[in-house]
């Protein structure tokens, strides 16, 4: 199992001082690692086994400390499967691979040890974690967690632990180098390590890798991670390219583009390339084809839409957002802002969908904010662009996105668990002063939304 992974593990050095470990998970290149080892980062250098390769930083979500990378001029490399960390039991053996100390690579064992509940560690949100003995130190952050199979069940994130002093200097100049070129001079004690759910990862990569923005091409259909290997049809959007070339939800896609689909990220990896979609799905026991044309998702004229964004809200109490259902939507309206109905005021325990359309005033870089209490999230299409997610106060995140001026299609999720709700999404042209969006930069198709 060792010897499988070790190709595919990182050590990660950040043009913006960071340092960590990380892992390719698709044979173009994109590869994982935490969020904070490259923040305020937009590349670095990445040392395989073999080799050093400048990366480039895609996206961040802090929200889960979670980063996807993409190594320059690199279109075969060998790389993970995701698994599932859901169904291992309590005492089921793991393996770490990483860089701790800047020692690389270095391989560790232990055993899953139990699932944390959401907390803080500093001023870190922290939500769920896996609970491991696998030794690491500094240095492991974004380090794969695996199973027996070889499977990624989780990604290496926190060391709850006190830290020692190095007492004594090396007595003799080998031992200082050592000392120094390793960063030796600081040990955490012996406890266990936290790592991210793979879930997370199924979950957030999608809106990282973005499909449908980075192409301008939509196929109407949605999927989740199965319980195997591909992605599980979630949706289907009536009239829909999809769904005129006969995909159906609960269709398990296995190929696309050629690409063997071993998760929803190879999924969204391959629906980069261009021309016509062609997906092999398990269906009821045997196999099918499907081949349709994705359609350029054309921006509205500005009068034809009605003001305000559509909203959807769906009822339960979680601690951060997932996947929702549209046929579990309770109510819906129309809200002037990025902000809560005045029907949700005072509530807890429920999700809000916001979708519409954004004017932009002119081409540019824009940075949006979005401020709320609980957890939120901004999109551009299928574009994760502000993370503000997890179970907390009243906080602000902000995100960058380049724009073309126009209408661009937006969608905000929000949820509230218990205590105070608030929400609100400011913007800005790079270097200008944040300001409320106006209300006549919004609007929606009527009953769709987008």
């Amino acid at each position: 199992m060792a010897a499988l992974a070790e190709p595919c593990v990182l050590r990660v050095i950040s043009d913006g001082g960071g340092v960590g470990s990380g892992f390719v998970i698709h044979p173009s290149g994109l590869a994982i690692t935490n969020a904070h080892v490259v923040s305020g980062s937009g590349g670095g250098v990445a040392q395989l086994v073999d080799r050093h390769v400048r990366f480039d930083v895609i996206a961040r979500g802090p929200s889960r400390d979670l980063a996807l990378l993409k190594l320059q001029g690199t279109t075969d490399t060998a790389s993970l499967h995701l698994g599932m960390s859901s169904d291992m039991a309590l005492g089921a053996p793991v393996l770490a691979v990483g860089a701790p100390q800047g020692m690389f690579p270095v391989v560790t064992t232990g055993v899953l040890g139990g699932r944390s509940v959401p907390g803080t560690i500093a001023e870190l949100l922290v939500p769920l974690q896996l609970i491991h003995g696998a030794p690491t130190l500094r240095g492991s952050s974004g380090c794969p967690l695996l199973d027996i199979h070889g499977r990624v069940i989780g990604i290496q994130s926190a060391k709850p632990g006190q830290e020692l002093v190095m007492a004594t200097a090396a007595e003799d100049e080998e031992g200082r180098l050592f000392d120094r070129d390793l960063g030796r001079w600081r040990f955490q004690t012996e406890a266990f390590g936290l790592a991210i759910p793979v879930e997370d990862a199924l979950r957030y990569l999608p809106a990282f890798v973005a499909p449908e923005w980075s192409t301008g091409l939509a196929s109407g259909f949605t999927c989740e991670a199965g319980e195997g290997e591909g992605a599980l049809v979630r949706s289907v959007a009536p009239g829909s390219p999809a769904e005129r070339a006969g995909l159906r939800v609960g269709d398990l896609i296995t190929l696309s583009f050629g690409q063997t689909v071993l998760s929803v990220v190879d999924l969204s990896a391959s629906m980069l390339s261009e021309g016509a979609s062609l997906l092999s799905v398990k269906r009821g026991g045997g196999e099918a084809f499907i081949k349709f044309t994705r359609e350029p998702w054309a921006r509205p004229g500005w009068p034809e839409l009605a003001s305000g964004l559509a909203w959807k809200a769906y009822p339960g109490l979680r601690h951060q957002l997932e996947d929702i259902d549209a046929r579990d939507g309770a109510d819906t309206g129309v809200v002037e802002s990025v902000s809560l109905p005045d029907s949700y005021l005072g509530r807890d325990g429920f999700t809000l969908e916001l979708l519409g359309w954004i004017d932009v005033p002119e081409d540019g870089r824009w940075t949006f904010e979005l401020e709320s209490d609980d957890g939120s999230q901004l999109y551009l299409r299928d574009k994760l662009v502000v993370d503000c997610d997890g179970l907390h106060s009243r906080r602000a995140v902000t995100g960058a996105v380049d724009l073309l001026a126009g209408p661009q299609p937006i969608r905000v999720l929000f949820f509230e668990a218990v205590g105070e709700e608030f929400l609100r999404m400011r913007w800005a042209l790079e270097g200008g002063e944040l300001r409320p969006v106006s209300t006549s930069d919004l609007r929606h198709r009527e009953g769709v939304g987008w």
